[in-house]
């Protein structure tokens, strides 16, 4: 019986132990199964977000592209629109526009003749994204639409238009222009190319200037350039600045050119420059022709600065720290972009002395208490910026010192491109500025600064070629750009210390001349930003900083000559020698000509007054504020000691045209374009 019992009791246990079995088993697939599912359901989730991650990069890469080419279009259109509407023979026929527009649109796209690719493109990209993985080519056509468009008053638009005169016409147009863009994706080993296409929209509005025996019909021409340039630290408040630069624009994009690769400068190889025959090149890529890269040249280069025998000249900016250049015999520096003297605040006086000085974009002298001086030497640059560091006004007041020197300020045919460097610049290409241009035609600012002429030294500025002398700075070793003001500290009661004042000497023999076109302006500092134009351009009294002991000042010595263009005046004081020379053309709104400097200035010399209208009209003002005058026909009349008006003849012209307002937009953008 017992044995029986065993039995069973041994067959229910085989039983329960093959039950178990089976569930522990199947407990285990099923876990298994829940454990693969949940794998691939992250692995698909995994892909999904990488490529959700891939679809928003490459989103965002085309939101770039597509804004680039509209940052491009309006800089190239903004600087082409005057010349197409000049050269149009009937700028108010659309179809006239339209074929002036296409003409030039072949020019900037070629495109693959047996299908629509873009063979050469308007522009392209260098490589961008995390991965280097994007680039992307534009391309314009030729199908172009112009309409007429909307005329804005000035009212209209808040003072972003000028206002016309009632003898004058304005006219606008609406310019259409389809884009193609060819964005290149790098995915591993192979390339994926997204195409999409929108049209550019560009807006411009313009006057009609006949250009008549009637001066009057350009006063709102003349004055305007004059009411634009005049702005400095303070922005002028139009549009584009109605096509023209203010002295503002003008200084912060050539500071901004010398910036741009400033911590990405190598230093200048003197082992190079020595093993060198004939010149040495400086700044180019000997291994891969890849880019350009800024050179600074220190005094640790002892045997160049000292003694430079060799011709150098690069494709970069030449950055000369705290030293200076002597040359045996002559020899020419060159730079296709920038030439920079700057500080780091060593105590020394530099000097350039018989050189040959050439730079494409421009100039910058900006010194610590220093005193440079360049001398037996020609410099030819477009635009020069002479901006000094001084903690008071006796302080070294020389910062430039020009003996025997011929400086020559025009516009340059070369251009620099600032794509061409080798290394990325953390900050935005001053380039793409739709001013970048206009700032290229040349000129020249001296803010806070001391400029010395001696010894038969010419200064000459061309047709487009501006002039400003301001309180205003940029110093650069404090904060550059962001430095940039009419003061410079101030005082424990919370008063406006105004930084020291420019003061401009001309020394026997030497002259400055400015051709008639160019506009100049004598500058005062200032609290807050005087109305424009279309605002009212009166200045309480209560907005200018401290001008009894802040006025720039120019010193002319018997023989000098002071021959400006176009000049506003703000309060300044001059000292004229006996048989030393002051002109300059008066506009015929007299808002910006103040008179102080004529009735509590030193007038020994000849002070010459040009004006296009009548000399009576200015005659006028002249004696609503007490000062004596007489009218001659010819400067060689001119006596000393008195004001001499000449009246200017007019000449019949083509007429002139004057830009009063862009603007830019993008319309039908198709991320998903189908070929």
């Amino acid at each position: 019986m017992m044995r029986k019992i065993e039995k069973k009791s041994r067959g229910v246990v085989r039983s329960e132990d093959g039950s178990v079995l089976i569930i522990a088993l199947g407990i285990i697939v099923l876990l298994f199964v829940v454990v693969v599912g949940i794998f691939y359901f992250a692995v698909d989730t995994q892909k999904n977000i990488v490529l959700a991650d891939r679809y928003t990069k490459l989103k965002d890469a085309k939101s770039y592209a597509i804004e680039e080419s509209k940052t491009r279009l309006m800089a190239y259109f903004d600087e082409e629109a005057k010349k197409i509407i000049s050269e149009a023979s009937n700028a108010s026929n659309d179809s006239v526009i339209k074929t002036e527009v296409e003409q030039r649109m072949r020019l900037l796209t070629k495109m693959d003749p047996l299908g629509d690719k873009i063979k050469t493109p308007f522009f392209s990209s260098r490589a961008f994204g995390v991965n280097q993985q994007y680039q992307f080519k534009v391309g314009v056509l030729d199908q172009v639409d112009v309409k007429k468009a909307k005329v804005y008053g000035s009212s209209e638009t808040g003072g972003w238009s000028n206002p016309s005169s009632s003898q004058t016409s304005q006219e606008a147009k609406r310019i259409t222009v389809p884009i193609n863009i060819e964005l290149v994706e790098k995915k591993g080993n192979s390339t994926i190319q997204h195409d999409f296409s929108s049209r550019f929209v560009y807006e411009v509005q313009w006057e009609n200037v006949p250009t008549t025996l009637n001066p009057s019909l350009t006063r709102g021409v003349e004055f305007g350039q004059l009411d634009t340039w005049r702005n400095i630290f303070y922005n002028h408040y139009a549009n584009g600045e109605n096509g023209l630069i203010s002295a503002d624009t003008w200084t912060r994009l050539l500071y901004r050119g010398y910036r741009y690769q400033a911590k990405k400068q190598v230093a200048f190889d003197e082992v190079a420059y020595n093993s060198a025959t004939g010149t040495y090149v400086f700044g180019r890529n000997v291994f891969k022709d890849s880019g350009v890269v800024d050179t600074k040249l220190t005094d640790t280069a002892s045997a160049v600065t000292s003694r430079l025998t060799k011709t150098i000249s690069g494709g970069g900016s030449l950055i000369i720290e705290d030293t200076g250049l002597n040359a045996v015999g002559k020899q020419t520096v060159t730079s296709d972009n920038m030439i920079a003297v700057v500080s780091d605040r060593k105590k020394v006086d530099t000097e350039f002395k018989g050189l040959n000085i050439k730079a494409t974009t421009g100039m910058l002298l900006s010194r610590y208490d220093q005193k440079t001086t360049v001398k037996s030497s020609q410099v030819e640059t477009p635009s020069w910026l002479i901006t000094q560091t001084r903690k008071k006004n006796k302080v070294k007041e020389t910062a430039l010192s020009l003996d025997d020197a011929t400086i020559k300020l025009n516009k340059s045919g070369a251009k620099f491109d600032y794509n061409s460097y080798l290394k990325k610049s953390a900050l935005s290409n001053p380039q793409l500025n739709k001013q970048w241009s206009d700032m290229l035609k040349g000129g020249l600012v001296i803010g806070s600064s001391v400029v010395e002429l001696v010894n038969n030294t010419t200064i000459t500025l061309g047709p487009e070629s501006n002039f400003m002398l301001t309180n205003a700075s940029i110093k650069e070793n404090a904060k550059g750009e962001e430095s940039f003001n009419y003061q410079s500290v101030y005082g424990s009661n919370g008063a406006v210390i105004p930084n020291p004042p420019s003061i401009l000497k001309i020394g026997a023999g030497t002259s400055i001349v400015q051709d008639a076109s160019g506009f100049s302006f004598i500058d005062a500092p200032k609290r807050n930003r005087r109305n424009s134009l279309s605002q009212g351009t009166g200045q309480s009294q209560d907005d200018w900083i401290d001008a009894a002991i802040s006025k720039n000042r120019i010193e002319i010595a018997s023989g000098g000559k002071l021959a400006l263009g176009m000049t506003g005046i703000e309060p300044f004081d001059l000292k004229l020698a006996k048989d030393a020379e002051f002109s300059f053309y008066a506009t015929s709104d007299t808002t910006f000509f103040d008179t102080s400097f004529i009735k509590a200035g030193e007038i020994k010399g000849k002070l010459i007054i040009y004006t296009w209208d009548t000399s009576a009209e200015i005659g006028n003002f002249l004696d609503s504020r007490g000062i004596k005058h007489v009218s001659k026909s010819k400067a060689s009349e001119a006596v000393n000691g008195e004001v001499t008006v000449i009246t200017q003849p007019y000449t019949l012209g083509a007429g002139k045209l004057n830009v009063v307002r862009t603007f830019g937009y993008l319309v039908d953008v198709d991320f998903m374009k189908k070929k």
